[in-house]
């Protein structure tokens, strides 16, 4: 298994972590993203959507993670 493969598991075991934790719903990942989490205020950074953005729904799967 190349390195590659070994991050794609890699990440595929985090979206599942993830979405176990507070629910695959508040799990958007890839296209599903908004746009404006592409980036932040900085004017030199590149900007770079997240792999997956995290939206718990109570304030129990905050303190769950």
């Amino acid at each position: 298994m190349g390195t590659g493969d070994q991050e794609a598991l890699a990440m595929a075991d985090i979206e599942a972590l993830l979405a176990d934790a507070v629910g695959a719903r508040h799990v958007p990942a890839g296209a599903e993203i908004p746009a404006e989490y592409a980036g932040d205020e900085s004017l030199i950074a590149i900007q770079q959507a997240p792999a997956y953005l995290v939206r718990p729904a109570t304030a129990a799967e905050v303190a769950d993670c």
